[in-house]
């Protein structure tokens, strides 16, 4: 049987604000249903199934996915299976993207993923045409066009985004940012709940998590390297906040196997 494609594409310069990349999944011969992990990584997803559907666990019980679908931040991991084929095209959003341009609630969509065709215009009418495509050369195509059209309405939170930069280079105390930024910690609490969909602390949080993939993306480091790079304060403290997010012991968890979780927290 032919291998899963997993494919990233850079978006536009002028995108680049919004969108993280594109990606591709793809494998039209799939016949098997594969059982997959989908753990945090700090982003928003607007994605698109071309070929035959999926089906999500988010609690316990699956149910079948809309074609076109918005993920909001989630706090866990959850699970994924194809029915037969496979084939999506996704956008990886910016944290504050979905609200940014859309006006989206995002604490309205933490731990869920909701229809598109309910939330944002003129998806239903760009999910068609990407069904129809015959190539993902053109998919991709079609989804920047789609976003060249609706970026100019796109209103910057830059308080919120100085925010997540400074914890993406390390820094996890709320007072810390919220001095830096000039905000109160209630202010940045509202705004975080409006933009991104969590707390400040628990997404400073998938960010440390996020690091550790970063890490072992650079090569082979041990254990306690990981743990103080990634900024943990012991390791016992480590293995919980892994447990947690993917609910395995870093231990057992092959980090290079190909699929959905490792490729969606691999960095664009």
């Amino acid at each position: 049987m032919k291998d899963t494609i997993y494919q990233r594409i850079d978006p536009a310069p002028g995108l680049t604000e919004f969108i993280d990349c594109y990606w591709i999944i793809e494998n039209l011969q799939q016949e098997e249903v594969r059982e997959q992990k989908i753990i945090p990584d700090g982003y928003t997803e607007l994605i698109f199934h071309y070929s035959d559907a999926y089906e999500i666990k988010l609690e316990s019980d699956w149910q079948t996915q809309p074609y076109s679908l918005v993920a909001g931040q989630i706090r866990k991991h959850f699970f994924l299976r194809n029915t037969r084929h496979v084939g999506m095209v996704g956008v990886k959003l910016k944290p504050t993207a979905l609200a940014e341009l859309f006006g989206l609630k995002m604490n309205q969509l933490a731990d869920k993923v909701v229809d598109a065709q309910k939330l944002i215009p003129g998806v239903d009418k760009l999910a068609l045409r990407l069904r129809s495509a015959t190539d993902n050369q053109k998919r991709i195509v079609m989804v920047e066009d789609y976003f060249k059209e609706v970026h100019s309405r796109g209103a910057i939170q830059n308080k919120v985004r100085m925010a997540i930069e400074m914890m993406r280079k390390g820094s996890r105390q709320i007072k810390e940012i919220t001095e830096a930024i000039g905000l109160s910690e209630r202010q940045l609490e509202r705004l975080f709940s409006h933009y991104v969909g969590l707390s400040p602390k628990f997404y400073a949080r998938i960010l440390q998590f996020n690091t550790i993939f970063e890490l072992m993306q650079k090569g082979d480091p041990s254990w306690s390297d990981i743990v103080f790079e990634s900024g943990y304060f012991d390791q016992s403290h480590f293995i919980k906040s892994f447990r947690q997010f993917t609910g395995e012991d870093p231990s057992k968890y092959i980090f290079d196997q190909p699929d959905m979780a490792n490729f969606f927290l691999r960095r664009c």
